[in-house]
């Protein structure tokens, strides 16, 4: 069995109107997921996202909907490895990071930066990000050496929040408008 699996519970019923709906859609979809998984490592997050990139370089017949559960189950997995630091005594408070905390930091952040930063790239500019947040934890894991900038918990958001992002740009929902610019235009 593999750890992705395409079963799209989190997309049944109807389109989500607004990016607040689509982004909250995801990131419960990535914290049901976690309950899936007892244990989770760097290793593996490194293996789920060497394997989006390599599926992306070599064009492979991957749905939108394959990556949308790729993108679900990496921030599962990287949702578990934080909150798993946590209980191991790792100096990272993860332990009362939420879904509604995620979904709060995603809706301030598309106000700053809109559609364009993400759309311009798509997945490709995604992985990149999340290649980079993955890389940083490496290296300070390897090196044994806390953060000097950035810290750990908001390294793990991000991952977490770039998949829910990827999850609405391999759905065709990260050009929602925020409800408040909905109703701004009605």
């Amino acid at each position: 069995m593999t750890v992705v699996e395409e079963n799209l519970f989190w997309y049944q019923g109807e389109e989500p109107e607004t990016f607040e709906d689509a982004a909250g859609r995801c990131l419960a979809a990535i914290f049901d997921k976690s309950d899936f998984f007892d244990v989770c490592d760097l290793g593996t997050m490194r293996r789920l996202l060497d394997q989006m990139i390599s599926s992306s370089e070599k064009n492979d017949f991957l749905t939108d909907t394959g990556y949308a559960e790729y993108w679900k189950t990496l921030g599962a997995v990287a949702q578990i490895y934080a909150r798993n630091l946590v209980l191991n005594s790792v100096n990272v408070d993860v332990s009362a990071i939420t879904a509604r905390e995620h979904l709060w930091i995603m809706v301030s952040k598309q106000r700053d930066y809109g559609h364009d930063n993400i759309l311009r790239f798509g997945r490709i500019g995604l992985l990149v990000r999340v290649h980079d947040k993955i890389a940083r934890l490496e290296n300070l894991t390897r090196r044994g050496a806390g953060p000097e900038n950035e810290s750990l918990r908001d390294n793990y958001m991000d991952v977490i929040n770039y998949c829910a992002i990827g999850m609405m740009v391999e759905m065709e929902w990260f050009q929602l408008e925020l409800s408040s610019v909905a109703e701004e235009k009605s």
